[in-house]
C-alpha cells in the first residue's frame, strides 16, 4: 500500500499538458494502478530486440489516444524512477510519447494536391485526417533511425494553434521506449502495413463509435470549426475513418476497451502478460 501511494504521488507530480496546450493532463489514480501500471510493466519486460522498444498505439478518432499515450509514458517513467531508487538518473525519462499527427502533410501540400475520393477528384485539404494525408515514408524513416538508437533525433509535432506540423520533438539518448500513437498505425493497407516491422508491441484502443463523438465534437470546437462544418466533417471524414479503422486494422497484442474518450472499461491481452497466460 505504501509503495502504491509513493508511486501515485510521484506520478501525479509529473505535470504534463495535453496536445502542447494549457490543458493539464488528468490522471485517475485508480486507473493508473489498475490498467496503466500492468501495461507499463509489460512494455518494460519486452525482449530488447533493438536499441529502443517501439510500441504502436492505434485507435479511433476521439478515443483519447493522446491522453492515454501520455499517461502511459508518465507511468513508465514513474515506474523507472521507482526501480532506480536514489540513482542520479531518476529524473531522466526513459519513455517518450510521439504523435503520428506530426507527419501530416503540410496544409500547403494538401491544398496543392488532389485525390479521387468517393468517385470525385477532391483536394487533400478537404479530407485532412484521412490516411492519404500523412507522409508514411517519413514516419518509417523516423522509426528506422529511432530503432537503431540514433540520439538527438528530431521529429515534427502537430500544432493545434496553427493546425500544421512544426519542428519541436527530440529523442534523446535516455529514451529507451517510444510510444507512437495515431489512428492508422495498425491499418492493414499499404503503405501503413509496412510499418509493422518496426513495432515490438501493438495496442489498439476501441469502443462504440457513438461514445467517442462528444469528445471529438468538442475538440473540433476548440479548433475553431463551426457547428455546420463539424457536422460535415464528421459525416465525410471522421466517421468513415472510424469504420475504416474498425474493419481494417491488423490484430493487436493488447486491446484497450473504452467506455468513452476518458474511461477505460477493460484491457484485453492477446499475448502472455508478464510471462503469464
Amino acid at each position: 500500500m505504501q509503495d502504491e501511494t509513493t508511486f501515485i504521488d510521484r506520478l501525479l507530480a509529473m505535470q504534463h499538458s495535453l496536445d502542447g496546450g494549457t490543458a493539464k493532463l488528468e490522471i485517475d489514480p485508480n486507473e493508473a494502478l489498475r490498467f496503466y501500471l500492468p501495461l507499463a510493466r509489460t512494455i518494460l519486460d519486452l525482449p530488447q530486440q533493438s536499441a529502443r522498444r517501439i510500441v504502436a498505439i492505434a485507435g479511433l478518432p476521439g478515443s483519447g489516444k493522446t491522453a492515454f499515450t501520455l499517461t502511459l509514458a508518465l507511468v513508465i517513467n514513474a515506474l523507472a524512477v521507482n526501480s532506480l531508487a536514489a540513482s542520479a538518473l531518476t529524473s531522466i525519462p526513459v519513455a517518450a510519447a510521439v504523435g503520428m499527427d506530426g507527419w501530416h502533410y503540410s496544409n500547403a501540400y494538401l491544398e496543392s494536391h488532389s485525390i479521387t475520393h468517393a468517385g470525385e477528384i477532391t483536394s487533400l485539404r478537404s479530407i485532412k485526417g484521412m490516411p492519404e494525408t500523412f507522409d508514411v515514408l517519413a514516419i518509417a524513416a523516423f522509426l528506422r533511425k529511432a530503432r537503431s538508437g540514433e540520439t538527438d533525433l528530431p521529429y515534427p509535432v502537430y500544432s493545434r494553434k496553427v493546425h500544421d506540423p512544426i519542428p519541436g520533438g527530440l529523442l534523446t539518448a535516455s529514451i529507451q521506449v517510444i510510444l507512437i500513437e495515431g489512428n492508422y498505425l495498425l491499418l492493414n493497407e499499404e503503405p501503413w502495413r509496412s510499418l509493422a516491422d518496426f513495432y515490438d508491441l501493438r495496442i489498439l484502443i476501441t469502443g462504440e463509435i457513438e461514445a467517442f463523438l462528444p469528445g471529438l465534437i468538442e475538440r473540433h470546437r476548440r479548433g475553431g470549426k463551426t457547428d455546420d462544418l463539424i457536422e460535415a466533417w464528421l459525416k465525410n471524414v471522421d466517421i468513415p475513418n472510424m469504420h475504416r479503422i474498425k474493419a481494417g486494422s491488423v490484430a493487436a497484442d493488447i486491446t484497450i476497451h473504452k467506455i468513452n474518450s476518458r474511461r477505460i472499461e477493460k484491457v484485453e491481452y492477446h499475448h502472455p502478460k508478464n510471462g503469464v497466460e
